[in-house]
């Protein structure tokens, strides 16, 4: 998977004998979304449908399979198996408002991200980087002043936060305005 053989490491996969372990069930669940082809899609339902409850109480797997679902455009997947995330950290949520927003669901997405927030789970920057996109798809002022006014100065010198700033703040000031041709 490192050497960019993606193709290579999903057919091995296949081949594979042992049973997956929550480790390799992470890495496969990756290497299916980054493919997200039939063949990925497929392999990667089916390993998660083998998975032990063992390997279902482990979180990190549980966010790479909440990443692949998304990125296959099963969001009611993605969202049961988020919901079914028992100890839920800041990727889990960060994994899943990245589905919603993948997917067309910028208000999804915000709902989430405003969740996390009264839970009381640290925002990391790429949260706050999916919230801003949320905010430039929905263009609602309000939202976005309210989503601006959550993030933390040391993060504001990040290139990619403030062109997703930008765009949230063009669209948020035009959103509603229509240009006629006189």
């Amino acid at each position: 998977m490192r050497n960019q053989r993606s193709d290579e490491a999903l057919a091995l996969i296949e081949q594979m004998t042992v049973k997956a372990n929550s480790y390799i069930c992470t890495m496969v669940f990756s290497l299916c979304a980054d493919l997200n082809t039939d063949k990925a899609k497929k392999v990667g339902r089916q390993l998660f449908a083998q998975m032990s409850d063992s390997d279902r109480r482990d979180t990190a797997t549980m966010n790479a399979a909440v990443h692949m679902f998304a990125t296959f455009g099963d969001l009611h997947k993605a969202e049961k198996v988020f919901g079914s995330i028992k100890t839920k950290n800041s990727i889990s949520y960060g994994a899943m408002i990245k589905g919603y927003n993948s997917n067309n669901e910028p208000l999804k997405a915000l709902e989430l991200f405003w969740r996390k927030q009264r839970e009381g789970i640290e925002t990391n920057i790429i949260e706050f980087v999916l919230a801003v996109k949320s905010c430039a798809e929905i263009g609602f002022i309000d939202q976005s002043r309210s989503v601006a006014a959550q993030i933390p100065q040391h993060f504001l010198h990040e290139l990619v936060l403030q062109n997703a700033l930008i765009d949230m703040w063009v669209r948020a000031c035009f959103h509603g305005i229509t240009i006629s041709s006189s």
